[in-house]
C-alpha cells in the first residue's frame, strides 16, 4: 500500500472544515437580528428615527455598521463609529449593548448617548453573544474572516475561565 496518498488527508480535512466554518460577521448578524430586530425595533421603519436597521443582511448590514458615524451627536463628537474595527470600546453599538461583560468604565455612556439597549425580550444580552461581538470587533470586524474562537468563549463562560479580578481604583 502506498502511504503517499494519505499525506493529503490532513490538508483535505482542513480545507473541508474551513469550508464549513461560518464567517464571524454572519454570526454577528444573526446575534443582532435575534436579539435586537423585530416589528418595533431596529427595522426599516425605525431607521427613519435614526435607529440601525438590522433587517438588512450581508454586505448591506455590514456597510451600514463599519466605520460609519453614529446618528447620536454625543457619540459622534467623541469620535466613535457605529463599529470601529479593532476598537470595541470606541464602537458605539457595542457600548450600547446591555451586557454583564462590559462595565461602566469600559462601556459607559454619557447621558446624551442614551441608555443601554436590552434585547427584544427586555433582557441583558447573553455574555457569550456579547463576547463574540466584542472579539469580532477586536479582530478587525472583517466581513468574511473566521477568527473568533467560539469554543473558547463557551468554555470560558461555562466556568472554564479564570475567576475575574476586581478592577483597581483609578489613581487620583
Amino acid at each position: 500500500m502506498n502511504f503517499k496518498h494519505f499525506l493529503w488527508l490532513p490538508v483535505l480535512c482542513f480545507c473541508f472544515e474551513a469550508g464549513l466554518a461560518q464567517a464571524d460577521f454572519m454570526q454577528v448578524e444573526q446575534i443582532l437580528q435575534n436579539n435586537c430586530q423585530n416589528a418595533s425595533c431596529h427595522n426599516a421603519a425605525t431607521e427613519a428615527q435614526g435607529w440601525l436597521d438590522f433587517s438588512l443582511s450581508g454586505a448591506d448590514l455590514y456597510e451600514s455598521l463599519i466605520n460609519v458615524n453614529p446618528t447620536n451627536a454625543a457619540a459622534m463628537s467623541k469620535g466613535d463609529f457605529v463599529i470601529d474595527a479593532g476598537q470595541p470600546y470606541e464602537s458605539y453599538l457595542f457600548r450600547k449593548i446591555d451586557t454583564e461583560i462590559c462595565d461602566e468604565y469600559d462601556c459607559g455612556l454619557s447621558g446624551a448617548e442614551g441608555e443601554k439597549m436590552k434585547t427584544i425580550t427586555e433582557e441583558v444580552m447573553p455574555n457569550e453573544e456579547a463576547e463574540f461581538i466584542r472579539q469580532w470587533i477586536l479582530f478587525g470586524a472583517q466581513f468574511d474572516a473566521d477568527f473568533v474562537n467560539e469554543i473558547a468563549i463557551e468554555d470560558y463562560y461555562d466556568g472554564g475561565g479564570l475567576p475575574g479580578m476586581e478592577r483597581p481604583p483609578i489613581p487620583t
